[in-house]
């Protein structure tokens, strides 16, 4: 097995472990791995701030270079200016601000009866709660580096609440990820200021979930809302946590779907009766693309001990080599895991990054105004080869639609063929690029963005389609290998009993039995079998279609 897949199994391995270990995954702004963001937001892992010295202190220090600033009257956006375009304003109440930056940020659209609902009903509007867990903890491991001037407690009841089960109910829609995702983050800062305006979801200990507003849950746990200093509501809301989580959880799931392919891959060279030869290392070793080698090693593997795949060599009748749907499967899905490694590691640097505008440098006293809040997404897709399979014509003797009985009365994967190009096309659609529909916003403040937070949703529509049409495929291969594997049982016992007339008949006719006799059957089986559909196609099933002793 090859390094990709290596790699996966070490990953599965890792979110296992973490599930069933009895400690919270610890928040140090330094090792967040992708498989803890999995644990922590579908499996309702706990997780928690690292409790290191140096942590607090360096935390500690980014607020003291702040309120140094404020001392001395210096402007620091943010603090004492109010945001974007409205920057050249002058507030004097700095706590009333960082509220502000919140409660004008909150207007995405949730449904009219978000409260006292059920989580399900406002679902469809809201992000998937997987995201906004994510999304939590990548915040928090981000605020711990220390550059962001925020109180640990602050960052702390935030990681608090999250791993109770309590998770603010954000609009999935809103937010252009430009200053960071400015908008779903905003209501993170709602929840622990106890705005009655935002709904959270509630986990109740029986698995259910309701909505209810923020003030009632910290009014229900004892909790005092959160009054928030200079900077720190701007620290919970400028980054790129909402992007980054939902990029995350989906590169999870397109690794998963591009192993699953390349096992689809390996069942449809069963299916279709084609040849190991076709990932054969000489082949990658001549165009030497990683990707590429690796897929060809991985589908080679699955396929030792087959029974169902053809041989090396060229036969006389029929195609002389397989279609491209399996023949270059390597060369279509390599590519894909070059991508995904790339943003793999892309995605790797997000986790522990500090994405705040401004940033504290605490080591020399200095404020920084940039960019850091800008994101960016990835997405995959992967090959199919259901056409081939399928089509009778195409499919080396499986009957119409892989019905098993009688073809002119069943039509049992036609639906699934229909559903299939539905779902192709939905995906095409969504492959488009968001880039080229970016506008200028906020008073032309924000001339540029990333629309990551549009880009990441998108992708994760096209990868629940792909995971259908994977759903769908493993049916329809199913379906196949097992009409493969009754066909060939039948050959091989229709063969016996067509060899022993044969040469019962030639014996007969001919007053003789020999070698050549033998190599005739042969020769005339194999030709027969290939030209009905080579060898895997059912030959002679009933006693009316044998040849007469005459055609014989």
């Amino acid at each position: 097995m090859c390094n990709h897949l290596n790699q996966q199994l070490a990953v599965w391995s890792d979110i296992d472990r973490l599930v069933q270990a009895e400690h919270n995954v610890q928040l140090d702004g330094e090792s967040l791995t992708i498989a803890q963001l999995v644990a922590i937001s579908r499996h309702r892992k706990g997780f928690e701030l690292s409790k290191a010295t140096k942590l607090a202190q360096r935390m500690r220090d980014s607020i003291g270079v702040v309120q140094k600033h404020m001392d001395g009257q210096n402007i620091v956006y943010g603090m004492n200016t109010a945001p974007g375009a409205n920057a050249d304003a002058r507030p004097t109440d700095y706590r009333k601000l960082q509220s502000s930056f919140f409660q004008h940020h909150q207007c995405g659209i949730l449904p009219e009866t978000a409260f006292g609902a059920t989580a399900t009903s406002a679902s469809p509007m809201a992000l998937p709660d997987d995201v906004v867990i994510a999304s939590a903890a990548i915040r928090c491991n981000s605020l711990v580096r220390g550059h962001s001037a925020i109180r640990y407690h602050v960052v702390e009841s935030l990681a608090d609440l999250i791993s109770r089960g309590i998770t603010p109910l954000i609009p999935c829609r809103g937010s252009i990820s430009a200053s960071g995702d400015l908008s779903p983050l905003s209501y993170f800062g709602g929840m622990l200021e106890g705005n009655k305006g935002v709904s959270v979801r509630l986990l109740r200990s029986d698995g259910t979930q309701d909505i209810v507003p923020a003030s009632e849950v910290l009014q229900g746990l004892g909790k005092d809302p959160i009054s928030f200093e200079a900077k720190e509501g701007l620290s919970i809301m400028n980054g790129t946590a909402v992007s980054t989580a939902f990029a995350a959880l989906v590169l999870q799931d397109c690794q998963d779907l591009v192993i699953l392919s390349e096992l689809l891959t390996a069942m449809a060279v069963e299916a279709l009766c084609g040849k190991v030869e076709n990932f054969h290392p000489f082949i990658g070793a001549v165009r030497p693309h990683q990707g590429q080698i690796e897929v060809a090693d991985n589908v080679r593997d699955f396929l030792t001990g087959s029974k169902l795949t053809g041989n090396e060599s060229i036969p006389q009748t029929g195609l002389a080599q397989d279609r491209y749907s399996i023949r270059t499967a390597s060369q279509w899905i390599g590519p894909l895991i070059e991508d995904i490694r790339t943003a793999e590691l892309q995605l790797k640097v997000e986790l522990n990054s500090t994405t705040d505008n401004p940033l504290i440098d605490s080591t020399n006293a200095r404020i920084h105004h940039g960019g850091n809040f800008q994101a960016a997404a990835a997405t995959s897709a992967m090959e199919k080869s259901r056409t081939a399979i399928l089509n009778p014509d195409l499919s080396q003797g499986l009957p119409p639609n892989l019905c098993a009985d009688e073809p002119a009365l069943s039509f049992t994967c036609k639906g699934i063929d229909v559903n299939m190009t539905s779902y192709y096309s939905e995906m095409a659609f969504l492959t488009n690029s968001v880039v080229s529909h970016v506008q200028t916003a906020e008073s032309n403040n924000q001339s540029i963005n990333s629309l990551a937070l549009i880009s990441a949703r998108m992708t994760g529509n096209l990868v629940e389609l792909l995971s259908m049409m994977a759903a769908a495929d493993i049916y329809l291969l199913c379906q196949a290998v097992d009409l493969r594997t009754r066909d060939q049982m039948f050959l091989e016992e229709a063969r016996i009993v067509a060899r022993s007339s044969f040469l019962a008949l030639c014996s007969c006719e001919l007053e003789q039995e020999g070698p050549g006799t033998t190599a005739t059957f042969d020769t005339w089986w194999g030709c027969h079998c290939r030209q009905s559909g080579l060898s895997a196609q059912r030959a002679f099933p009933f006693d009316d279609e044998r040849p007469s002793h005459s055609e014989l």
